[in-house]
C-alpha cells in the first residue's frame, strides 16, 4: 500500500494579501454613522416639539364706541384682522359701548 498525500496539502499556497477595509474598522466606521445620525434626529424631533409647544399669544384690545354725540354705541361691531396670518375677528360693543 502507497501513502496517499491528502488532496488539500498537495494543492500550493496562495499568498495572502491584507484586506483594504477590515471588518472592525467597517464596524466602527457603522457605529460612528448610527451614532452621527441618532443624535440628528433627536436635535430635530427636539426642535420640532419646542416649536409644537409654543402656546397661542393673547393680546387684549380695549376700547369705547362713540357716536358724535360721545354716547357710547351698544352693538357695534368691530373688526380685528391678524397682520401674520391674515385671521380676522369680529367682537361686538357691550350696552355702553364698551
Amino acid at each position: 500500500m502507497s501513502a496517499r498525500i491528502p488532496l488539500i496539502l498537495a494543492l500550493p499556497r496562495l499568498p495572502v494579501r491584507p484586506a483594504r477595509f477590515s471588518p472592525r474598522r467597517f464596524c466602527w466606521g457603522c457605529r460612528v454613522l448610527c451614532g452621527v445620525l441618532a443624535v440628528a434626529w433627536l436635535l430635530h424631533a427636539s426642535a420640532l416639539a419646542a416649536k409644537k409647544q409654543k402656546g397661542p399669544t393673547t393680546k387684549t384690545v380695549s376700547g369705547v364706541v362713540m357716536d358724535r354725540s360721545e354716547k357710547g354705541i351698544s352693538g357695534a361691531e368691530v373688526t380685528l384682522k391678524d397682520l401674520q396670518t391674515g385671521k380676522i375677528m369680529a367682537i361686538y360693543a357691550e350696552a355702553n359701548g364698551q
